[in-house]
């Protein structure tokens, strides 16, 4: 597999049915809350060579506010330096290292 190629394979994927979804107030404790609870998913601006490009730690770099990427938030950490993150998961996964990324909790 070449670095753009897609791995998608039709015969190896599941079909998944949403029944309900709910909106989440753009606010820390309400974001918090809701992937106490569950998955959720979130547009981020993936446009910048950074994020791109991502190969640990946590994220802190600005790329915009112009979401063109999909993300799944699975939950929540902070450092032993005390830098709160994000742990999220999405389609590059098996190009990022570290099976994920980590945002800035206050990252735009």
């Amino acid at each position: 597999m070449t670095y753009l190629s897609c791995w998608f394979k039709q015969e190896n994927s599941q079909l998944v049915y949403i029944d309900d979804y709910k909106n989440v107030s753009e606010n820390e404790d309400s974001l918090l809350k809701a992937v106490a609870n569950q998955l959720v998913f979130v547009g981020v601006d993936a446009s910048c060579h950074g994020f791109q490009y991502y190969i640990g730690g946590v994220f802190i770099q600005n790329c915009g506010m112009k979401p063109n990427h999909a993300m799944t938030i699975v939950g929540y950490e902070q450092t032993v330096a005390g830098i709160k993150y994000w742990i999220l998961r999405n389609l590059w996964l098996l190009l990022w290292r570290g099976g994920g990324g980590r945002l800035h909790e206050d990252a735009p």
